[in-house]
């Protein structure tokens, strides 16, 4: 079993505005525009970020953090990456490292990210079928 695609790019979304914010990128990619013209290919660093659901999706991680510590370091890990280290060294982690980080099998690794995922998913299903305020 594994979280629905579009929860694993709402998180891949939130892991890249996390990297953006913690190195004072306000939500502009790194890189130059001028320097990719000049022949150099496009990038992952190119991919725009959307702030306000990277931001909702950052909610349901820190509400996550409460409920299921375990789980929300998984998740950070996986897609923002080692909280340990520097902001400006941070990359997402592969299951095997997460899981010699937090000293478990892989298969806990695996476990650990999945519930975590999932419980993202149904904080911001739960979210959505809120009535609109007004």
């Amino acid at each position: 079993m594994q979280a629905p695609d579009w929860v694993r790019e709402r998180l891949d979304n939130w892991g890249r505005w996390m990297s953006e914010r913690s190195s004072s990128g306000l939500g502009f990619p790194r890189s130059n525009v001028i320097s990719a013209y000049r022949g150099g290919s496009a990038s992952a660093d190119f991919v725009p970020v959307d702030s306000v659901a990277a931001g909702h999706t950052h909610q349901a991680v820190q509400m996550l953090r409460g409920t299921d510590d375990r789980a929300w370091m998984a998740v950070t890990c996986r897609y923002v990456g080692n909280p340990q280290v520097r902001p400006g060294m941070r990359r997402p982690m592969a299951h095997s490292e997460i899981a010699r980080l937090l000293q478990v099998s892989e298969p806990t690794a695996r476990a650990w990210t999945l519930g975590g995922e999932l419980a993202v998913m149904q904080t911001l299903d739960r979210w959505q079928m809120r009535p609109a305020l007004g």
